[in-house]
C-alpha cells in the first residue's frame, strides 16, 4: 500500500523485506550499526508522521557524523529534504509538558534539539543539504533556534556555544530570521529564561548577542502589540541577560518611535 503525504508517495515502513530491515527500523534500534545501515532494505521509507531515517538518526542518543552521512548517501534528495506532516512521540524535546517537534521539521530541526548532536553533526547534515539550514516548521522556527533549549536538557555551556557558532557559520542569515511570533534566536533563548523560567546559560545568550547586536533592539513585528513584562528581557549592551526578568529598558524602534524592551 502507497500513502500519500504532501501529494508525494510514500512507502509504509517494513518491518523486514527479504529478512532485511528497513533502513527506518535500523535507525530507531539503539544498538544502529555502519554495518546495519548498509545492509537496510526500504530506504526511502517514512513512519506515520512523515519522518524519515534521517530524521531518527538524527534524534538518536548515539547520533555521529558517520551515522549521518552513512543514512544520507542511501536516499534520495527528495527524502533528505523530507519534512514531518504531524508531531511524533519520537521526538519529544520537552517531556515535561510533552512538546513534540512541530510538523513541517526537517532532519536539521531534529538534530538541533538533540544535545547528543555535535557541529560536526551540523556540518554532515549540511554538506548533504545546504538549504536545511534556513527551512521552517510550521511556526516559522528555523534550525537553529531549538538550540535555545540545549541548557535545559542539561548541555554544557561550551557545547550549546559551540553548536550556535556552528549554525551561524553554515549560514549567518538564520540569526535575522523570525518564526511567526518574530522570535529570532536571541529573542528565543532570553524567552527560555524569562518566561519559561528554564536554565539558560549566559555564555550562550552572550555568543547570540556578539554574533547579532542588532537582535536586541529589534522589536518584534507579528502585530500582537509590545510584550508584557514576562515576555521581555531588557539587554544592556554586550551584557547577557542570565536569569533576569524584563527591565522595561526603552530601545528604540526601527522608524524612530520608542519601544519597550528588548525584542
Amino acid at each position: 500500500m502507497i500513502a500519500k503525504v504532501h501529494n508525494i508517495d510514500v512507502k509504509p515502513a517494513c518491518e523486514h523485506r527479504n529478512g532485511t530491515p528497513s533502513l527506518l527500523r535500523v535507525c530507531q534500534d539503539e544498538h544502529v550499526t555502519l554495518e546495519a545501515i548498509a545492509r537496510a532494505s526500504d530506504v526511502d521509507a517514512r513512519d506515520e508522521c512523515g519522518a524519515t531515517a534521517l530524521h531518527h538518526i538524527c534524534a538518536h542518543a548515539r547520533v555521529s557524523p558517520a551515522l549521518i552521512r552513512a543514512v544520507g548517501a542511501l536516499l534520495a534528495p527528495e527524502t533528505v529534504a523530507a519534512a514531518t506532516t504531524g508531531q511524533s512521540k519520537a521526538f519529544v524535546f520537552f517531556p515535561e509538558i510533552g512538546w513534540q517537534q512541530p510538523p513541517e521539521s526537517c532532519a536539521l530541526h531534529v538534530l538541533a534539539s538533540n544535545r547528543s548532536a555535535t557541529p560536526a553533526c551540523l556540518e554532515a547534515l549540511h554538506a548533504l543539504d545546504p538549504t536545511l539550514i534556513a527551512r521552517r516548521d510550521t511556526v516559522g522556527t528555523t534550525p537553529l533556534c531549538p538550540v535555545a533549549w540545549w541548557g535545559y536538557w542539561g548541555a554544557s555551556a561550551a557545547d550549546q556555544v559551540a553548536m550556535i557558532r556552528a549554525g551561524a557559520a553554515l549560514d549567518p542569515a538564520v540569526l535575522r530570521v523570525g518564526n511567526h511570533w518574530d522570535y529570532t534566536p536571541l529573542h528565543m533563548i532570553c524567552w527560555v529564561q524569562a518566561y519559561a523560567w528554564v536554565h539558560t546559560h549566559k555564555e550562550a545568550v552572550t555568543a547570540l548577542y556578539e554574533l547579532w547586536p542588532e537582535a536586541a533592539s529589534r522589536i518584534r513585528d507579528d502585530g500582537r502589540g509590545v510584550w508584557n513584562d514576562e515576555q521581555s528581557v531588557g539587554l544592556e549592551a554586550g551584557a547577557a541577560p542570565h536569569g533576569a526578568r524584563a527591565r522595561g529598558r526603552r530601545v528604540r524602534r526601527d522608524d524612530g518611535r520608542a519601544g519597550r524592551g528588548a525584542r
